[in-house]
C-alpha cells in the first residue's frame, strides 16, 4: 500500500512537471515581476500586481455591443467613470465602477447636423465631465457632452509660426488644472501644441531637442562639402513627435517619445525618451543611466515600444509597451519598482495594448486587438512597496522602515528596500547602520555619502585630540632639531 502511494505521488509529480514544461513560451512571465540589481542583472521578484478581471465588450451590459471595435484610448473622470473611445464603431462607451455601461454615445451632432467621428485616437474628460476627442480623420478636436452634442471644435491653427505644410492631425490630448489644452499631433516636431481653454492656439510646449550624436556630428561635417542635391538625400534630423503623455496633480506632464528602430527592426537606437515637463515646459526628470541597473533598464527597453503612460496620486509612473506586452512601473525618482507582463491571448497577457490608466490603486490596460480592459490590482507585496515609498515621499519617515522590512521578508533580494531603509537611517544620523544597508542594496553612492558623514563626525569628536597630537609632534620635532643642533655645535667647539 505504501509503495502504491509513493508510485502515485511520483506519477503526480511527473504530470505536474510535464504540464509546466508544456506551458507556452513566456507564459510564466505573466505572473512574475522582475527588476534589476546594481550589477545590471534581472532579478525575479514576487508579483506587484495581479489580474482582478478582464472585461470584454459583451460583458459591459450593452445589447448592441458584442465586442469593442479597435478601441484606441480611455480615461477616467473625477467620479470614477471610465470613458472608452471605440474607434471603428465611432462611439464612446461610459462605464461605471462596476465596469457596466452607463451610457453609449453613438452619434455626434454639431449645430443640429450629424458630425460623425473619423479615425479617432484620443479621448479626455475634464472636471465638468465634458468629453474631448482627437478626431484625426476629420483634422479636428471636438468637445461634446454625454448626448453627443458638439459645443467646441478646434481646427488647424491659423498662425504664422504653425507649420503651414503640415496637416493638423491630433493624436492624444489632455487638460491642465487651468483648462489649457495640450495636443500631440502627427508630424508636429516642434513640441506639444498648446491651446487655451477656449480653443485658441497659444504656441508650442516642451519643444524637444535633437541629441548631438557622433553620427549627427559627422554628417554635419560632411554637409559642409556637399552639393544641395547631396544634402537633400541625407537624413534630416528632426525630433520625433510625442507618442503619448499624461498629467500629474501638480500639472507636470510626463511624455513618451518613441526612438527610431534600427535597420533590422529588432531593437531601437536607444530607449524611448521619457520626460517630465514642469509648467514652464522644462524637463525635470532624472533617470540615471550611469549605473549598471539604469543601463540595463535602458538596454532592455530598446526592444520595447512604449505607447502610453499614467501617473497616480502618489506619484507612481507606469508605462505600457505594445511590442512585448510589458508594463514598467517607476517611483517619482525613476527607480524601477518592477517590470511585468508579456504578449499573448490569455488572461494577464496583451496582444496590442494602446492605453493605460490608473484609478485609486488599480491599473487599467486597454487592448485594441482583443477588445478588452484588463483590471490589475496590487498584491500585498506591491501594496507594501507603495506604502513604504509613499511614506518616505510625504516625510513620514518613522513609518517607512517597517513596510520595507515587510518587503524584505517577502523578497530578500529587493535592493530598493535596503536602500529605502538606509536612506531613513542616513536622515536620522545613523550613518554606520545606514552604510550596512546601502552595502546590502549595492548603493555605492549613498554608501559613500554616509561614510563621509561618519568621517566628519569622527574628525569633529576627536578634533582636540588631533590638535594636541599635532602640537606634541611639532614640539618634538622642533625640540629634536634644537637638541641635534646643540649637540652638533658642541662637537664643533670640541
Amino acid at each position: 500500500m505504501k509503495q502504491l502511494k509513493k508510485a502515485a505521488l511520483f506519477l503526480l509529480a511527473v504530470i505536474c512537471l510535464g504540464s509546466f514544461a508544456l506551458l507556452p513560451v513566456g507564459a510564466e512571465g505573466v505572473w512574475h515581476s522582475y527588476t534589476y540589481n546594481n550589477n545590471g542583472e534581472d532579478v525575479f521578484s514576487p508579483d506587484i500586481y495581479e489580474v482582478e478581471q478582464v472585461v470584454y465588450g459583451a460583458q459591459m451590459g450593452l445589447e448592441e455591443l458584442e465586442r469593442l471595435d479597435n478601441p484606441q484610448d480611455m480615461c477616467f473622470d473625477n467620479e470614477g467613470d471610465l470613458y472608452i473611445l471605440n474607434a471603428d464603431a465611432k462611439s464612446v462607451i461610459i462605464l461605471g465602477r462596476d465596469m457596466q455601461a452607463k451610457a453609449h454615445i453613438t452619434a455626434f451632432t454639431k449645430d443640429g447636423a450629424e458630425s460623425p467621428l473619423l479615425n479617432p485616437t484620443g479621448i479626455y474628460v475634464d472636471a465638468q465631465q465634458r468629453i474631448y476627442i482627437c478626431d484625426g480623420g476629420n483634422r479636428r478636436i471636438i468637445r461634446t457632452d454625454r448626448q453627443g452634442v458638439i459645443n467646441l471644435e478646434i481646427l488647424k491653427p491659423d498662425a504664422e509660426y504653425f507649420p503651414e505644410s503640415v496637416e493638423f492631425i491630433p493624436k492624444k490630448m489632455l487638460l491642465d488644472s487651468a483648462g489649457n489644452i495640450y495636443v500631440s499631433a502627427i508630424g508636429i516636431s516642434d513640441g506639444i501644441v498648446l491651446f487655451d481653454k477656449d480653443g485658441r492656439f497659444t504656441g508650442f510646449y516642451g519643444s524637444p531637442k535633437v541629441a548631438s550624436t557622433a553620427e549627427l556630428l559627422a554628417d554635419y561635417f560632411w554637409r559642409q562639402f556637399m552639393t544641395d542635391e547631396q544634402k537633400e538625400a541625407m537624413a534630416s534630423y528632426v525630433p520625433p513627435e510625442v507618442a503619448n503623455f499624461c498629467i500629474t496633480d501638480d500639472d507636470f506632464i510626463i511624455t513618451v517619445t518613441n526612438s527610431y528602430w534600427n535597420a533590422g527592426g529588432e531593437n531601437k537606437t536607444e530607449m524611448d525618451t521619457i520626460s517630465m515637463l514642469n509648467p514652464k515646459g522644462v524637463d525635470v526628470l532624472q533617470f540615471d543611466k550611469s549605473t549598471k541597473a539604469g543601463q540595463a533598464i535602458s538596454d532592455n527597453a530598446r526592444y520595447l515600444n512604449f505607447v502610453a503612460v499614467c501617473a497616480d496620486d502618489a506619484g507612481f509612473i507606469t508605462f505600457v509597451d505594445n511590442r512585448m506586452g510589458k508594463i514598467y512601473q517607476f517611483d517619482q525618482r525613476m527607480n524601477l519598482l518592477a517590470a511585468f507582463g508579456t504578449s499573448g491571448s490569455y488572461e494577464g497577457a496583451f496582444l496590442s495594448p494602446v492605453a493605460i490608466q490608473t484609478y485609486e490603486d488599480k491599473l487599467y490596460v486597454l487592448d485594441a486587438e482583443s477588445g478588452t480592459v484588463t483590471v490589475l490590482r496590487p498584491t500585498v507585496y506591491g501594496d507594501t512597496i507603495h506604502q513604504a515609498i509613499t511614506a518616505y515621499s510625504t516625510e513620514k519617515q518613522s513609518e517607512v522602515i517597517k513596510p520595507w522590512q515587510d518587503v524584505l521578508a517577502l523578497n530578500a533580494n529587493y535592493d530598493l528596500a535596503y536602500i529605502g531603509i538606509g536612506s531613513v537611517l542616513l536622515n536620522q544620523g545613523e550613518y554606520k547602520e545606514a552604510m550596512r544597508y546601502f552595502e546590502l542594496g549595492h548603493d555605492s553612492k549613498n554608501y559613500n555619502a554616509a561614510f563621509r558623514q561618519l568621517r566628519l563626525i569622527f574628525l569633529r569628536e576627536n578634533l582636540v585630540l588631533f590638535l594636541v597630537i599635532i602640537v606634541v609632534l611639532v614640539v618634538l620635532v622642533k625640540g629634536g632639531r634644537w637638541l641635534w643642533r646643540r649637540r652638533k655645535s658642541r662637537k664643533e667647539r670640541a
